[in-house]
């Protein structure tokens, strides 16, 4: 069976992403974790502690956004909540360009 384009650049996608993914992570822990470091105490405490305090509310917050989804995929099983859930959206998005395209900026 042949491939197509999509299936045969999956590797390429997924290793892209990890590595986009990680790149990112680090970025963002080189701009956070210094402001809550004390240089002057020892430093392998301090990073298994806000290690540990990362992982946790990672974990956290991950079981809620997965409880959310499952609750949320009973309203997407048929194509009429679907499009019911794509209208309502929209609608949503449509009135907050609506009320940004009237917000004023002040004179500088």
């Amino acid at each position: 069976m042949k491939q197509g384009f999509r299936q045969s650049m999956a590797w390429l996608h997924t290793w892209t992403g990890l590595l986009v993914g990680w790149v990112l992570l680090l970025i963002f822990m080189l701009a956070v974790l210094p402001q809550f470091v004390d240089p002057h105490a020892p430093l392998t405490a301090q990073y298994l502690i806000i290690g540990a305090t990362m992982v946790s509310v990672d974990l956290i917050v991950m079981a809620g956004y997965t409880g959310l989804a499952a609750r949320v995929l009973t309203l997407l099983r048929t194509p009429r909540q679907q499009r019911i859930t794509n209208r309502v959206f929209a609608s949503l998005f449509l009135a907050a360009a609506a009320l940004l395209s009237t917000v004023r900026r002040a004179a500088v």
